[in-house]
């Protein structure tokens, strides 16, 4: 891979004593693509939300039939189909097999921890 994948864990005050007690302390995935450490330019971001019964490594894993989401942004960026982005991957596993991405009493508030938490951190420490 000529892009880079980079984790980080960010803490989400939206998921702060959530009912399931699922963590607020976050994996999060991002992938930087070629040149971005070398550069000062500024890059469009594409967040990358797992299924329900999925977690955020989903994306990012190996598969032995299809390259992984980190590779087809390489493959695509190299073929000058897309400009160089950002990836970002958050996960939203909870203890009933993920969320929906919506705020909930059941289960958090997972859209607050996208919207307010995952895109502030993506966009306070890379260059989007």
């Amino acid at each position: 891979m000529k892009g880079v994948l980079e984790t980080r864990e960010v803490h989400s005050p939206a998921l702060e004593n959530n009912p399931l007690g699922d963590p607020a302390r976050r994996r999060l995935t991002v992938y930087l693509p070629p040149g971005y450490a070398e550069g000062t330019q500024r890059y469009a971001v594409v967040y990358f939300l797992h299924a329900f019964g999925n977690g955020g490594g989903s994306w990012t894993n190996a598969s032995g039939f299809s390259p992984s989401v980190p590779d087809r942004l390489d493959a695509l960026i190299a073929q000058g189909a897309i400009p160089p982005v950002i990836g970002v991957f958050p996960d939203a596993w909870t203890k009933l097999g993920g969320s929906q991405w919506v705020n909930s009493d059941a289960i958090g508030r997972y859209r607050d921890y996208l919207v307010k938490d995952i895109v502030g951190f993506v966009d306070k420490t890379f260059r989007t």
